[in-house]
């Protein structure tokens, strides 16, 4: 698992997201048990709408391009991003 070998930045992140999803890199373990996220051996604790989002991306694999994401589900997947814990999906790639 790496980072991505052209990565784009936070904002560029941020509207790909909003316009394809994201899902887990399929080597990444990604649990969760109330507010705290378990992700490659690292433990975050989160606020409840960060909780239930990365619950979900920790159940589906996934994230569709129709989620709202808060700043701080921002800054944790953009973080994610670049340890290559989670990949942008391609445009059009009919995953959702």
């Amino acid at each position: 698992m790496g980072s991505p070998l052209h990565p784009v930045i936070e904002q560029d992140f941020a509207y790909q997201i909003a316009q394809s999803g994201l899902e887990l890199n399929l080597k990444s373990r990604l649990l969760w048990r109330k507010k705290n996220i378990f992700i490659n051996g690292e433990i975050y604790t989160v606020g409840p709408s960060a909780s239930q989002l990365l619950e979900k991306l920790a159940d589906q694999l996934a994230l569709p391009m129709t989620e709202e994401f808060d700043e701080e589900v921002l800054t944790l997947l953009y973080e994610w991003y670049l340890a290559g814990y989670v990949d942008l999906l391609p445009s059009g790639s009919g995953k959702f």
